[in-house]
Order: C-alpha cells, then structure tokens, then sequence
C-alpha cells in the first residue's frame, strides 16, 4: 500500500457535465500524456453530446448524418447500446427516455470513454492510474508481487487504439454477481483471437 501523501501526478477537469479527473502514480507519465487524455474528453464531449446540435450523436439522430457515415467510435458506442438494450430485455433502452424517441447512447458512453483514457494512460507509461468521470471509474495497478501477474490491462493483448472490442460488465451492488457482461466489436474490426 502506498503512503499517504505519496507522489502523485493529478488533472481534474470539468467536460462533458461532469468532473473528470486522472490521478497517476509512479511511474509518471509525460505531461503530454494527461493532455491528451484530456482532450480525449473534450473530443468525445463533442462528438457524443446530445445537448450539441454539431455532434455527431445528434446529428445521426435526426437524420443529418448517416449512422453508417459516423466515426467508427459513435457507431460502436450505439452498437454497444443496442446489446445493452437487448441483454436486458429493454431495461437499457437508449431511445427509451428521450421524449423525441431519438437514440441517446450517453448511458455508455461515459464509461467508455474513462476505458478508453485509461488505455491511453497504459500506452503512455501508466502503471497506477485511476480515472473517473462522474460514477465512472476504471484503474489499473502495478503487480506488486516479484514476477507477479501484470495489471488488468495488458497492451501487448490490446489492438489499436479505439479500434478494439469494447467491454462491459454490469454487476448487483448488493449481492457481487455480475448481471452482465458484453463485449462489442466495433464495425470493420475484426474479433480477438481465441486463445
């Protein structure tokens, strides 16, 4: 366990509604590295906002721009939404809450974009990293143990940037068990090896 008051590189930023902040240990990263990760927000803030008449998720929901012609992150994140919407029966619906019946994929997107920053983070040199957005947060932990197994993500195992299967795991607060898992491969990417 890390002493308190341990060196710390540490960004907050309010984007996208919400406070969004990365906290690195040691190793540090570049500073290059958080300002990207920032932009990162700011990136999918524009491209996934609904409240934005010029994103891309608005733009798609009123006819304006094609889903086919969207970015390959706006369509697996509205494809991630509809095997959320089908694995819970339409419990997640993201065109279920919105008064114009327009599909609003902003459930998941969130926490796709923390994975995704944090894998960012990982490539950057990260090996203790949390970041949050929101109730979102993901965070990936050095081995501490001599010849230990390396942290939950691995980016030998992982494909290109934002070109990779995204996952997701739903799980009962009050009883542990996982209600869900899914794992969405993005249009034109082709599926992980099997081991």
């Amino acid at each position: 366990m890390q002493a308190v008051g341990a060196p710390r590189q540490v960004r907050v930023e309010h984007v996208m509604g919400t406070t969004v902040s990365i906290d690195v240990r040691e190793p540090f990263v570049a500073e290059a590295a958080l300002d990207e990760a920032i932009a990162w927000f700011h990136d999918v803030d524009r491209r996934f906002s609904p409240y934005r008449e010029d994103s891309e998720v608005t733009r798609v929901g009123t006819g304006e721009l094609a889903f086919e012609e969207a970015s390959l992150d706006v369509r697996a994140v509205f494809t991630l939404a509809d095997v959320l919407r089908d694995a819970t029966d339409g419990y997640f619906d993201a065109a279920a809450h919105r008064p114009d019946g327009r599909r609003d994929p902003t459930g998941v997107t969130k926490g796709w974009a923390v994975d995704e920053a944090l894998y960012m983070l990982r490539l950057a040199g990260a090996r203790n990293v949390q970041v949050t957005a929101g109730g979102d947060l993901v965070a990936a932990q050095k081995s501490r143990k001599p010849g230990g197994r390396p942290g939950p993500r691995s980016e030998q195992s992982k494909p290109p940037l934002r070109r990779r299967p995204i996952s997701l795991m739903i799980m009962d607060p009050l009883e542990g068990r996982v209600l869900l898992a899914a794992t969405v491969v993005p249009p034109e990417v082709p599926p992980p090896p099997v081991l």
